[in-house]
């Protein structure tokens, strides 16, 4: 018998209605227990099994292929590696080269009739040209004050604090004491000159090089015994200054003194030129 169509809002048969109830089945697991068998629901636990195992699986594979990604070797470093020559590469490289018989060359027979050369003499160099550190421009103050002690004039007290003053102002420059020293040579404090010209060599390594002051400096040395202090001063700040490139200045006015039969004064500088040799 043909079952009838069912109209659109009738409701559905029992028998509908119980198939569409069913319960899942569920998983049990049979667990012992002191007063028999327990039965247990595992219904819940096989679904989290599952979900571990795929988890698992896939924590496995991202593990591998991060170590196979970390693992690889660079660019770079596939290059350098195929750049490396092998063992008998390295070995023919490092394996030196066998050379030949050395070819000795016989020099040619001398002509007996040949003059032999002779060597040319090698010319000193020129020896420093003196050095004028007022060639420089001056202050004005110093313009007057250098052409007074040129003429031979004392300088007055205000002129000299003046150079004193621009001398504690300018440390490295020799002009204000050798301007002091020079007034003072002409007032004949021997003493005074010899200590400030000590300071003006100290101030400016060029001072020295004036030829003038060298010649001061012996002349002065040489007018007081060996004992006293002027001469001592004198002699240690030439050999300090100067050393043995003095010597020739030296010689010079002892030759002076010797001509001019000053025997003591002979004496002296004899004794300076021994000094400044070693002796």
């Amino acid at each position: 018998m043909a079952s009838k169509p069912r109209s659109q809002g009738q409701a559905a048969p029992g028998w509908a209605k119980r198939r569409a109830s069913v319960p899942e089945p569920r998983c049990y697991a049979a667990r012992p227990s002191t007063t028999g068998v327990l039965l247990t629901d595992t219904t819940s636990t096989t679904k989290q099994s599952k979900i571990w195992v795929i988890g698992g699986a896939a924590l496995v594979a991202a593990i591998g292929m991060a170590a196979w990604l970390l693992g690889r070797p660079t660019e770079s470093e596939e290059i350098a590696a195929n750049e490396i020559p092998s063992e008998p590469a390295m070995a023919a490289a490092a394996k030196p080269v066998e050379s030949g018989p050395s070819l000795q060359v016989k020099p040619a027979p001398s002509d007996p009739t040949a003059k032999p050369e002779t060597p040319t003499p090698t010319t000193p160099p020129p020896a420093a040209d003196d050095v004028d550190v007022f060639a420089d421009a001056m202050p004005e103050f110093m313009v007057d004050i250098h052409a007074r002690v040129l003429d031979k004039k004392w300088l007055g007290v205000e002129d000299q604090k003046k150079l004193y003053t621009y001398g504690k102002e300018h440390r490295d420059d020799a002009r204000p004491q050798l301007l002091l020293a020079w007034d003072a040579r002409n007032r004949e404090w021997d003493g005074m000159a010899i200590t400030v010209y000590g300071t003006a060599f100290r101030a400016d390594p060029r001072a020295r090089q004036d030829k003038k002051n060298l010649r001061d400096l012996v002349d002065l040395a040489s007018n007081h015994e060996v004992e006293r202090v002027e001469f001592t001063d004198a002699e240690q700040i030439i050999r300090e200054s100067f050393g043995p490139d003095a010597i020739p200045i030296v010689e010079e006015q002892l030759a002076k003194a010797e001509e001019m039969g000053q025997m003591a004064r002979a004496t002296r500088l004899s004794h300076m030129r021994d000094t400044l040799r070693g002796k």
